[in-house]
């Protein structure tokens, strides 16, 4: 079981400033803290310096990959390390074998609505203001 913080916290990694606009909207009416990120670099400079509660990741990103990025979030928080969520629009064999493999709590498939979402985090026990 997760601990959360007072206000639970997102961090939200898309190469595509208009899904990371999205997925910020959806969660700050949730009531959550989210941490829009682009480049992958950049999550994991967030990651150092805060605590999240979960991590909502692109698959397919130019910099790092979401698999590769997953990989790096659990070897260098394996404490705090958040929840984590892939996100793609397209999930080959092999990327969800991966992600499997590598303890990701949900693949979640672009484009994702509110209820959908909302779903996924009551699955979790995760907040989804009401």
């Amino acid at each position: 079981m997760v601990t959360l913080h007072e206000q639970p916290g997102v961090l939200l990694v898309d190469d595509n400033p208009q899904v990371l606009q999205a997925l910020g909207m959806l969660f700050e009416t949730m009531g959550w803290s989210a941490s829009k990120n682009c480049p992958s670099e950049q999550a994991l400079l967030q990651l150092s310096e805060r605590d999240f509660d979960l991590a909502i990741i692109d698959l397919r990103m130019p910099d790092i990959n979401g698999i590769e990025l997953c990989r790096l979030i659990r070897s260098q928080n394996k404490e705090n390390a958040p929840i984590i969520f892939l996100l793609s629009g397209y999930l080959d064999p092999q990327s969800q074998a991966e992600a499997e493999s590598l303890g990701i709590q949900a693949i979640l498939h672009k484009p994702i609505g509110l209820a959908e979402m909302k779903n996924v985090l009551k699955k979790f026990s995760l907040p989804c203001g009401g």
